[in-house]
């Protein structure tokens, strides 16, 4: 039985399987550009790519999480068209003759850096919202967008190191018994969402992923801040009983 603590972001117990979401970080070369304006040509059918994709994620979370789980994408639409993003993205275009790829890349690293780094716990979230922009746009340009990495076979504990607004937005809402992170803070897109479906949730968890597997049993205690793997019967049996006694806060797969 292995034990990780987390800040507590909603109450409840889920009792089930984990479902590990792992995701490999962009690789990004920085390669001399030969065309310059071609590279602004492709960075401008992947933002309206991406502002597409953006109107998607907005409808598909607002029919499930109604219109507050979705402004999230509302504000990030207006994020890609910022004036100061774009400028951003252009000068690396053309004065360093980047990449389309390396200049979305490394503006949302400078813009995430910039608001990580603020006093207020909100705006350092918003680091999140400028590497989901990039994710999102170096995707389209890749033509590699692939919904279907976060289908959930079964009803599950989803652990991951950081869900972005995008990964939350597409997990199978019905199948999503608790989520754990790694990363973020009550403030985050994790946090809001997980407050919103109801579920239990922790974020900042000291997680060790070499000691936690896909279809591991696993308990979420939401209001005391723990995640239980590969619970001894005496603790699974702990639980079984107060989820018989507030049914109504217990979420079981």
């Amino acid at each position: 039985m292995k034990t990780y603590w987390g800040k507590p972001v909603c109450g409840g117990i889920a009792m089930g399987n984990i479902k590990v979401l792992q995701k490999n970080a962009p690789k990004v070369e920085n390669i001399y550009a030969q065309d310059p304006q071609e590279e602004k040509r492709r960075f401008e059918r992947a933002k309206s790519q991406t502002q597409a994709k953006l109107r998607e994620l907005y409808d598909k979370t607002a029919e499930h999480l109604g219109k507050t789980g979705a402004a999230i994408f509302e504000m990030q639409s207006m994020l890609l068209d910022d004036p100061e993003y774009i400028k951003h993205i252009h000068r690396l275009l053309e004065d360093q003759r980047a990449t389309c790829e390396h200049a979305i890349f490394a503006s949302g690293e400078y813009f995430a850096r910039l608001f990580g780094n603020m006093e207020s716990a909100y705006m350092r979230e918003r680091a999140s919202d400028f590497r989901n922009l990039a994710s999102l746009m170096i995707d389209a340009l890749n033509g590699a967008w692939n919904d279907y990495r976060y289908a959930l076979s079964q009803p599950s504990i989803v652990v991951a190191q950081d869900l972005s607004p995008t990964e939350a937005a597409l997990l199978d809402k019905d199948k999503v018994l608790a989520v754990v992170t790694a990363q973020g803070s009550v403030h985050s897109h994790t946090a809001i969402l997980a407050r919103i479906m109801k579920i239990p949730a922790l974020v900042g968890a000291d997680l060790d992923f070499t000691q936690i597997s896909d279809g591991a049993p696993a308990i979420v205690d939401g209001a005391q801040g723990v995640l239980i793997v590969e619970p001894d019967k005496e603790t699974t049996r702990k639980y079984e009983e107060l989820a018989t006694k507030s049914p109504t806060a217990a979420m079981t797969g």
